[in-house]
C-alpha cells in the first residue's frame, strides 16, 4: 500500500513538472502572437503585389482563422483599401464577393460592404452600388448598417445620383422597420429628397411613409422638420392639417405629440381657422407657459376681428398684444419659415403699423397718423439694435421702405 502512494506520488509530480514545463510564457505568447501577424502580413503583401485572387482568398482565410477578429478585421481592410488605392477594382470586387458568401467571415462583412460601396463608386457602377447598398443595410445590424447608410448616402449625393439615392432609401426603410437607426436615416434622407424635388410632395411623401408601416412616431418626427417648407402653400397646409390630425390618434411619446399639436396651431392659423386656434389656445398648449399663451391669444383674436371686418375690435387685440409682449420676459422671436430673428422692438413696430392700416381702412386719418408714428418709432428703436451686414437689418430696411417710413 505504501508503495502505491508513493508511486502515485511520483506521478504526481511528473505530471506537475510536465505541464508546468508546457505552458508557454506571456513573452513566448507574444512571440508567437508577432510571428502569425508578421506571416499573415507577409502573405497578404505578396497576394496585393501579385494582384492575384486566388491568393487574395488564401491569405485572407489565413488571417481570419489564426489571429483573432480584432487583428484580423483590421489587416484585411487595409489589405482591400490598398488595393482599391492601385485600382485593382476586380480583385476587391472578388474578395468582397467571397466574404460575403460565407457567414463564416461575419465580422468582416460590415467592412466588405464598405468596401464594396467605395470600389463600385470608383468604377461609376451605379447598379451594383445600388444593390450592395440596399442589401448591406438590410443584412448588417442596426449600428453596423447605419453607418454604411450614412456613406451611400454622401457617396451618392457628392456623384449627383438623387434618383438612384432615393430609390435606394424607400427600399432601405421598408426593410428596416425594426432597425430605429437606419429606419431615421433613410426615412430622413428620403423625404428630404422629395421636398427638395418639390416641396408640394411632403404630404403625400409622408403618408406614403404609413403606408409602409413605418411607425407613426417617425412620421411625426419628419411633419415637425419639413413641415415649414410648405406654409406658403395653402393646399399643402390643409393636407398636413388632416395628416397631423390622424397621426394625434396613432402611438408616438409625448414630446412628439406635443410638438404635432404646435404644429396643428399653425394649420389653422395659416388656413384661417381662427375658431379653432382660440379653441386650442384656450384649452392650453403644452410646454408653453402662461406668457406665450398671453401673447398669442390676443394676435390671433385679432385676425379673428379682421377676418369678420371688425377693424377697431382687432385694434384692440393688437393693443392687448403689443402691451403683453412689452411685459414679457422673451424679447425675440425666430421665424422658423425665414430663419430671421425679430427683436421686440421690430415686433411692436409691425403690430403698430398694422393698427396705422387698420384705422386707415376706416378713414380715421388722425390715429393713422399717431400710430405711424409710433410704428416709425419703434422701427428706428429695431433698426439701431441690428447688425451691420445681417440679414435682419436688409429685412427691416425693406419693411419700412414699403411702409413709407
Amino acid at each position: 500500500m505504501k508503495q502505491k502512494l508513493k508511486e502515485n506520488g511520483v506521478v504526481a509530480v511528473l505530471l506537475t513538472l510536465l505541464l508546468s514545463g508546457c505552458s508557454p510564457s506571456p513573452a513566448r505568447l507574444l512571440e508567437r502572437e508577432a510571428k502569425a501577424r508578421a506571416a499573415c502580413e507577409e502573405q497578404l503583401a505578396a497576394a496585393e503585389a501579385a494582384a492575384s485572387l486566388p491568393a487574395m482568398k488564401k491569405a485572407v482565410d489565413k488571417a481570419y482563422s489564426k489571429l483573432g477578429v480584432a487583428q484580423a478585421v483590421p489587416m484585411i481592410q487595409q489589405s482591400l483599401d490598398r488595393l482599391l488605392c492601385s485600382r485593382h477594382y476586380g480583385v476587391v470586387e472578388g474578395v468582397t464577393e467571397y466574404i460575403l458568401s460565407s457567414s463564416q467571415f461575419q465580422a468582416l462583412h460590415a467592412v466588405a460592404f464598405s468596401v464594396e460601396l467605395t470600389c463600385y463608386s470608383a468604377e461609376q457602377k451605379w447598379s451594383e452600388f445600388q444593390r450592395s447598398f440596399v442589401k448591406g443595410a438590410g443584412t448588417l445590424p442596426d449600428a453596423a448598417a447605419e453607418q454604411l447608410v450614412d456613406q451611400g448616402v454622401r457617396t451618392l449625393k457628392q456623384a449627383g445620383k438623387d434618383s438612384i439615392l432615393e430609390r435606394s432609401c424607400q427600399m432601405i426603410y421598408r426593410g428596416a422597420l425594426q432597425k430605429p437607426r437606419v429606419l431615421n436615416l433613410a426615412t430622413r434622407t428620403w423625404v428630404g429628397l422629395c421636398v427638395a424635388k418639390d416641396r408640394q410632395l411632403l404630404p403625400a411623401s409622408l403618408e406614403m411613409l404609413l403606408a409602409d408601416k413605418v411607425p407613426a412616431e417617425q412620421v411625426a418626427i419628419l411633419f415637425e422638420r419639413y413641415f415649414y417648407e410648405v406654409t406658403d402653400h395653402r393646399e399643402s397646409v390643409q393636407k398636413m392639417s388632416v395628416l397631423g390630425t390622424k397621426l394625434m390618434g396613432l402611438p408616438q411619446t409625448k414630446a412628439t405629440r406635443d410638438s404635432l399639436i404646435l404644429r396643428l396651431l399653425d394649420c389653422a392659423f395659416l388656413l384661417e381657422n381662427y375658431d379653432l386656434a382660440i379653441a386650442m389656445l384656450e384649452k392650453g398648449i403644452p410646454n408653453r407657459n402662461e406668457e406665450w399663451h398671453a401673447t398669442t391669444l390676443p394676435k390671433i383674436q385679432a385676425h379673428q376681428s379682421m377676418a369678420n371686418g371688425k377693424p377697431l375690435e382687432a385694434i384692440q387685440h393688437f393693443r392687448h398684444f403689443m402691451l403683453a409682449w412689452k411685459n414679457a420676459k422673451e424679447v425675440d422671436e425666430v421665424d422658423p419659415s425665414t430663419g430671421l430673428v425679430y427683436n421686440r422692438d421690430w415686433i411692436l413696430a409691425r403690430n403698430a403699423l398694422r393698427i396705422s392700416k387698420l384705422y386707415g381702412s376706416i378713414r380715421d386719418e388722425e390715429n393713422q397718423k399717431k400710430t405711424l408714428k409710433e410704428a416709425a418709432d419703434y422701427f428706428k428703436a429695431a433698426q439701431a439694435q441690428l447688425k451691420a451686414g445681417s440679414r435682419e437689418l436688409t429685412a427691416i430696411q425693406q419693411e419700412m421702405k414699403e411702409a413709407g417710413l
